[in-house]
């Protein structure tokens, strides 16, 4: 999932406004505003999720724990032409990183 908005494809987010606008502001409602989001967009973009942070208030990491609830929630497509990154960097694999990496080993004797 990425964390940064250019990350995602460019979306209208004119269609959340309007949702958000004829929307019931009660807690119970969001799971079905977000699986309204989802049905309109396919995927729940980042710039959604942020716009519905801003007018309801929630945790955009709540609100991502809700939508991940959802049978609906996909990831974003990937965008051409964008290398991710919001990735850590990984270190090497266990059997190059010296003997006490190497989780193939022998043990010793004495150990």
């Amino acid at each position: 999932m990425p964390v940064k908005d250019y990350l995602e494809p460019e979306i209208d987010i004119s269609k959340v406004d309007a949702l958000l606008e004829t929307w019931s502001q009660e807690a119970t409602d969001l799971p079905a505003l977000l699986d309204a989001v989802m049905d309109i967009y396919g995927y729940l973009p980042l710039q959604a999720a942020k716009r519905i942070v801003q007018v309801r208030g929630v945790d955009l990491s709540d609100l991502f724990g809700i939508a991940t609830m959802s049978p609906k929630f996909k990831p974003a497509p990937a965008v051409k032409g964008i290398r991710r990154d919001d990735q850590p960097e990984r270190g090497l694999a266990p059997d190059r990183r010296n003997v006490w990496g190497n989780i193939n080993h022998v043990r010793q004797p004495n150990a």
